[in-house]
């Protein structure tokens, strides 16, 4: 089944390198001059911007710095026990703040995934127990709002939701509750975490209009959507997914600003109208959704060739958020690092279309440069620099599996690429043609025009021992599941 793709199929400029901009943007926030990282509370900590404050630093910093740490093969140590600073014992909650004393709902769930993020990734125990008591208390959180998260957030001083303006109410909540509520269930196997899950995705599907309010919610969403309905649920995955990439009634832009192209960027929030939420795209909101859509395509390869042109698109036209990628006089502090993001690109300010600053409380955003490490490892090069090896599992913090591929070619012909990522040794299954490619075929991978790969990566000799499970219908090895939809009644080949 095809799939509408709201993003061209290859954008004009080809996708940045992403491996060199994540060893700048290290080099840039580690270099003590630049005064990004400081030592507190027995921890590393990052203020949120290049020119930020130390005394306020934020989970949703430091989180999306360790994730981005491990998926870039490093260690985490050093900087892992600063989470411990962002568990508030009072509350049983993890954060944003370390003395915050309410929290908006969509912070309350992206910062709570990162720790699932961590938590998957170090196993380490002392995170795993503060995480199920954080997810403890916001299910109880969820019960105390009747699952209505039509509320800019919640005040712990007067036990209540609050909301400061109208414009500031976030329903779309509810779909990153029913990730954490899945994560849960992943991590600790409880089974009303995913009845949890189950409902509140049920509720996100529900809503006659888009509920959008901050991507990270939706993203989110749209990922744990295709895990329960892999196993079964009766979610419809693409509708989650059309969310998301929604030009009219969500966050994703389309077209140009000048000469540039924004297709794939995504506005920050609702906005006060949908004309003022249209003038700006954000960096974090524009950076973070590929680390959750990818994965879905593992559990629905029919999304593959749409969420694949979007993610090429991210991966060319996030350059407008770095300074020199835009012509002289279209930047508002070409003094810092070019290493670093701005926070927002706007579509016209100062006679320049766009033009690249920052929002309330800075210019250069370390926050949303945080996910420039995981892109760099999302987002491997092939021989085509057109073509990228998508990576759709590092990401997935849902349920690991083995190394797998989204190869996508945005030509109109035909095309054979060296895919590095995949090791010439290994056995390789291929998710949308149900096949095997064994040892001898290399690195080669042959894709037709406006066509996509899934290409699993599996140890040598894994072919005599795939199975497939009778009663579901997948093809498992070992413990782990390769192929979620594979045909009934199919051998393995």
């Amino acid at each position: 089944m095809s799939h509408p793709r709201p993003c061209p199929s290859r954008p004009l400029l080809p996708p940045l390198d992403w491996q060199a901009l994540a060893s700048a943007f290290h080099a840039a926030v580690t270099n003590p001059e630049n005064h990004v990282i400081h030592r507190a509370d027995g921890g590393l900590h990052f203020t949120a911007f290049l020119e930020g404050d130390a005394d306020h630093p934020e989970l949703i910093t430091l989180g999306a710095m360790v994730v981005g740490r491990r998926l870039s093969g490093a260690s985490a140590a050093e900087w892992l026990p600063g989470l411990n600073a962002y568990f508030r014992p009072e509350r049983g909650l993890f954060c944003n703040g370390q003395r915050d004393d309410r929290i908006e709902y969509w912070y309350l769930m992206h910062v709570n995934a990162l720790i699932v993020a961590v938590a998957r990734m170090t196993g380490a125990p002392w995170l795993c127990r503060l995480l199920r008591t954080s997810l403890d208390r916001i299910r109880d959180l969820a019960r105390r709002v009747d699952y209505r998260f039509d509320a800019q957030g919640f005040d712990f001083l007067r036990q209540q939701p609050f909301t400061d303006r109208e414009a500031f109410r976030q329903p779309d909540s509810i779909g990153g509750y029913g990730y954490l509520m899945l994560a849960g269930w992943q991590l600790f196997g409880e089974g009303a975490f995913y009845r949890e899950a189950l409902a509140a995705l049920q509720r996100y599907q529900a809503f006659s209009a888009n509920p959008w309010y901050e991507v990270s919610n939706g993203a989110m969403a749209a990922l744990a959507a295709a895990r329960m309905a892999a196993l079964g649920e009766d979610l419809d995955v693409a509708h989650f997914l059309a969310r998301i990439l929604d030009p009219v009634e969500g966050p994703l832009f389309t077209g140009q600003w000048g000469e540039a192209a924004i297709d794939g960027l995504m506005r920050g929030w609702r906005g006060f109208s949908r004309e003022e939420a249209s003038k700006t795209a954000y960096s974090l909101e524009s950076l973070l959704p590929p680390a959750y859509l990818l994965p879905m395509v593992r559990y629905w390869p029919s999304l593959a060739a749409t969420v694949a042109a979007y993610v090429l698109n991210v991966a060319s036209h996030a350059r407008w958020f770095f300074g020199g990628y835009l012509g002289a006089g279209a930047e508002s502090r070409p003094d810092l690092s070019a290493a670093v993001p701005y926070e927002t690109l706007h579509g016209c300010q100062h006679g320049m279309a766009p033009y690249a600053r920052g929002d309330f409380f800075g210019h250069k955003s370390v926050y949303g440069g945080a996910m420039i490490a995981w892109l760099s490892r999302l987002l491997q090069p092939t021989t085509d620099p057109y073509v990228l090896a998508m990576d759709v599992g590092a990401s997935d913090f849902l349920m690991p599996t083995t190394p797998t591929f989204l190869v996508y070619n945005p030509w109109p012909e035909a095309r054979s690429v060296e895919v590095p990522a995949l090791g010439g040794e290994a056995d390789c299954y291929d998710l949308i043609a149900h096949t095997m490619i064994h040892p001898g075929d290399g690195n080669a991978a042959e894709i037709a025009g406006g066509g996509v790969r899934l290409l699993s990566r599996l140890p040598q000799g894994t072919a005599r021992d795939l199975r497939v499970d009778g009663d579901r219908g997948f093809l498992v090895h070992g413990g782990t599941v390769i192929d979620y939809h594979y045909p009934h009644g199919t051998p393995p080949q």
